[in-house]
Order: C-alpha cells, then sequence, then structure tokens
C-alpha cells in the first residue's frame, strides 16, 4: 500500500505535468483521505484474493505436503473465490457510487473478458495443430504455451483487454478527432459576428464583402420564452440534469424567421411554407421535437418582446450543427413574425491571413460580439490532446496490470516450468535453445494478444465512430500495428525475465527438488 501511494503520487506529477497550463502549476499537498482511500483498497485486494488460499491450508495434511502429493481441489473449496468476486464488487460499487452502474461496468468487462477468452482459446486450438509441423525452439515454444492452456488464456485476456484499452486512447481517439477536422470543408465558416443591429446590416455587408467573404448572409436572430405547447406548460420528455425544476416557461428559447429553407438542414417531415406565405407557421428541428415530444400539427406560443404569438408546426428537420452554419431549433415563417424585436448574426469563412481586418469592424461598430471558430477548435484540440496524453498515463498502468498477470502466471508455474527445463536439459538440449523457446512462447502470446488488441479497438473505433460521431472511421492500421508489436516486445521482455533464473538452475538440483 505504501509503495502503491508513493507510485500515485509520482503519476500525479506526471499528470500535472501532461496537462500543462490546464492545471494549476502548484496543487494542494495531498490529503490523507485519498491515502487511506488507496490502503483500503489495496487492503480489500488482499482480503478477497490472497486470504482464501491461505485458508484452504489449514485443511491439508502435513504429511500430504511432505509426500508431495497434492490433491485436487474439492469442487466445496471454488467457494472461497466468493470473497475475491465481492471484492471486486464492493470496489466497483465505491468507485461508481452506484449500484446499477457497477452491474453494467462488471457486466460489461466480463462479456468482453469472455469473448477475448473464447477467442483466444480458439487461437491456442489452432496453434496447436500446427504444433507437429515445428521443429527445434518453435516446437518446444508451442507446446509449452499450448500444455498450459487455461493459464495462457487468462494471460492472454489480461494483457490484450490492457492493450486495446491503451490503443483506444493513444490511436483511435486522436484518429477519430482528425477525421472529423478533415471531413469539414475548406470553406467551412470560422467567425461569427453577433449582435449586429439592424441598421448596421449594410455596412458589414460591405466590409465582408471587401474582405472577400463570398455571399455573406445575415439573418435575424431573437430571444423569447415558451410559453405553451398545445396551450399547456412545456414540459421536457428527458432532463439532462437532476433538478426539480419544472418551470420550462421561464427559459429563453432562441429563435429566428425566414422565407426559404434553411440551408445545412435536411426536411424529415410536413412541408415548409411557400415563399410570400404569411400563415403562423414554425419549423423545428429534431431534437428540439424530441426533447418537448412535439410532432407535427401541434402548436407553439411564444412570447416575443411585448406580445404572444401562437404558431403551428408544419414541419421537423435535421440541423446539420457539424457545419458550422447558422443554426436554429426553432424557425418561424418570416411573414407571420411581424415586428418583433431582433438583432442580427452571421457566419463566414475567412482566411487567417486576413482576420486582423476584421479588428476595424469591431472598433467601428463596438456592440457587434466577434467569435472566432478557428481559436476555439484550437484550443479544444490543444485540452482533448493533453487530456488525452493525462489519460495514456493512466491507462499505462492497465497495461502494466496486464503484465503482472503474465508475471503472477510465471510465478504460479515456476516449479513446473524449472522441472520440464531440467528433463529437456538432461535429455540433451541447450541453454540457448531453452531461452529461444521462451520467447517464441512469450512472442506467441504476445502476438496473439496484439491481435485481439488491435482487432477489437478498430472494431470498437468503428463501432463509436458510425453511431456516436456519425463518422465513417478508417482505421489507423499504421499506428495500430505499432502499438501491437511493442505488445509483443513487451511480453516477450517479460517473459525473458520471469524465466531468466528458473533457465539458470542446475537440472540436478531441479530433478531433487521435483
Amino acid at each position: 500500500c505504501l509503495a502503491g501511494i508513493g507510485l500515485g503520487l509520482a503519476a500525479q506529477a506526471g499528470l500535472v505535468q501532461a496537462l500543462g497550463g490546464l492545471v494549476p502549476n502548484r496543487l494542494p499537498l495531498p490529503q490523507a483521505t485519498p491515502a487511506l482511500s488507496g490502503a483500503g483498497i489495496g487492503l480489500v485486494l488482499l482480503l478477497g484474493f490472497g486470504l482464501p488460499p491461505l485458508l484452504r491450508l489449514r485443511g491439508v495434511p502435513p504429511m500430504r505436503v511432505l509426500n508431495r502429493s497434492f490433491a485436487a481441489l474439492p469442487p466445496s473449496s471454488l467457494l472461497v473465490y466468493l470473497a475475491a468476486l465481492a471484492a471486486t464488487v464492493a470496489l466497483t460499487v465505491q468507485a461508481t457510487g452506484d449500484v446499477r452502474l457497477a452491474a453494467w461496468v462488471l457486466g460489461g468487462l466480463a462479456a468482453l473478458a469472455a469473448l477475448a477468452g473464447g477467442v483466444g482459446a480458439l487461437l491456442l486450438w489452432l496453434l496447436r495443430g500446427l504444433q507437429g509441423r515445428l521443429r527445434g525452439r518453435w516446437k518446444l515454444g508451442v507446446a509449452a504455451l499450448t500444455r498450459r492452456r487455461g493459464l495462457a488464456v487468462m494471460q492472454l485476456v489480461g494483457l490484450s483487454l490492457s492493450l486495446c484499452a491503451l490503443l483506444l486512447l493513444s490511436v483511435v481517439g486522436p484518429g477519430l478527432l482528425a477525421q472529423w477536422r478533415d471531413r469539414l470543408p475548406s470553406d467551412t465558416p470560422n467567425y461569427f459576428l453577433m449582435n449586429i443591429q439592424p441598421g448596421q446590416r449594410a455596412a458589414v455587408l460591405a466590409t465582408l464583402q471587401e474582405l472577400g467573404v463570398m455571399a455573406p448572409g445575415i439573418e435575424p436572430f431573437s430571444t423569447g420564452r415558451l410559453l405553451a405547447v398545445n396551450d399547456r406548460a412545456p414540459q421536457r420528455q428527458q432532463r439532462e440534469d437532476n433538478s426539480n425544476d419544472d418551470d420550462d416557461a421561464n427559459r429563453p428559447v432562441n429563435f429566428s424567421w425566414r422565407r426559404d429553407f434553411p440551408p445545412a438542414n435536411q426536411l424529415l417531415e410536413g412541408r415548409f411554407w411557400a415563399v410570400g406565405s404569411t400563415a403562423a407557421e414554425a419549423s423545428i428541428e429534431q431534437g428540439w421535437a424530441e426533447r418537448y415530444g412535439m410532432k407535427l400539427g401541434d402548436t407553439v406560443t411564444l412570447q416575443m418582446g411585448e406580445q404572444e404569438r401562437r404558431f403551428t408546426i408544419t414541419s421537423i428537420r435535421k440541423a446539420d450543427w457539424d457545419s458550422f452554419r447558422v443554426n436554429f431549433f426553432l424557425l418561424l415563417n418570416e411573414g407571420a413574425v411581424g415586428d418583433a424585436p431582433y438583432n442580427l448574426i452571421t457566419a463566414f469563412h475567412l482566411p487567417r491571413a486576413q482576420a486582423p481586418a476584421l479588428a476595424g469592424l469591431t472598433r467601428e461598430h463596438p456592440n457587434i460580439s466577434l467569435l472566432d471558430i478557428d481559436g476555439i477548435l484550437e484550443r479544444v484540440r490543444e485540452v482533448v490532446d493533453r487530456v488525452t496524453q493525462a489519460v495514456q498515463l493512466v491507462m499505462g498502468f492497465s497495461l502494466l496490470a496486464g503484465l503482472l498477470v503474465l508475471l503472477a502466471a510465471l510465478q504460479a508455474t515456476a516449479g513446473e516450468r524449472r522441472y520440464d527445463s531440467a528433463v529437456l536439459r538432461t535429455l540433451g538440449a541447450t541453454r540457448s535453445q531453452l531461452r529461444g523457446a521462451v520467447l517464441v512462447e512469450f512472442g506467441l502470446l504476445g502476438l496473439l494478444s496484439a491481435l485481439l488488441a488491435v482487432a477489437t479497438a478498430a472494431v470498437l473505433g468503428s463501432v463509436v465512430a458510425r453511431q456516436v460521431f456519425e463518422l465513417q472511421l478508417s482505421p489507423p492500421w499504421g499506428p495500430l500495428l505499432v502499438g501491437g508489436a511493442l505488445g509483443v516486445l513487451l511480453s516477450m521482455a517479460s517473459g525473458w525475465l520471469g524465466t531468466r533464473r528458473i533457465l539458470r538452475t542446475p537440472p540436478a538440483l531441479a530433478l531433487r527438488e521435483a
């Protein structure tokens, strides 16, 4: 526990360095609560996973230990591992603070581990079929891997899941952000001008045209209140928070009006009003319709300045928010708005080299607000990059945990491996051949883990891109394969370090101990 607390303090310093200016350079001094919490987690893990096997030793006769005649475990003894399961559940509930969420987390991890275990067992079965065609150290390495199939599957699952998590954060995440950025057209609006007064319209349009903005458009922007839906107080279908505030009528709503159908929108239901129409019609965005449970034919009552107006919903559309154009949840028929108060807003693309010229426009009209989308996106990218680096540092512990599973399995089979090595050396195998067999064994284990991790990261990245971000992600195979190769090297290095002492044991000593 003390070592873990010290490692946590060192990791905190690394996180501060990775996040840069996102956090203060000087954090408050460490408090006792996190250290005690970490020590408590360590003790729960120790009691849950370490104590049951030790308690089971009370029922083992001493003579059986002296004779080295170990019997198989009775089925009832497996019940002691319920303590390990209870410790896992307790820690997950403590970390999430929600029993239901903890159940989803544990269920998802169990399903993923079961899938990885099934695929890993299949790969080991296929590998065993090739064993008869191999010779020398290759045959010895494959035999060692497939002989302990259950243990190999456990190692494979631990290493592949941790490597997959690291690949998702370090490769797929940045690749998804880069693809979203590259998907934006070159003329995507990168500046917004807001709070333009109607009397300033001509001057602003003239300035934008002088700067080379192609066909600048200025649209009305008004803020009112949603008073009623179908003559009843508006009620959200789902709330994003846990507040008890049900007074949605007091929430401001931004809206606009126009005669023609807006660009960067798709008509889903109904019809858009005809040019020249004066009917009190409204068009709502799909997300807003779902938020309030609205449908075609419903009516909305708005407070627009000092007046209340009632509009009938005649169309539902989907806005492309990624276009960075001016979009509204609520659009009204311009012919039915009347004298509602408003100002103007515009979005346009301007090369960065001409950006300083906009300063003159805001100096001439101080009431106009300039929003630099390029600067905001650059800041977002910087934040995402730094947070990704910080999360990668944390997920590095996950990869270390996978390697610890591998080393623990080596420790559990140390006696068996020492005996196998002694027998092989007695039969004429050289130390060089045995070292090569170890590298083959753990190289194949790392390769299978890397294949599972790379394939899972690519599939999960594609699914998340399609379902969440509505992107068609092309998996970055180059970086993914490089990450998989590093996983193979780590597996080989861990196997080499874990078996080095075993290979140095003299055969006669190993056989006497056996």
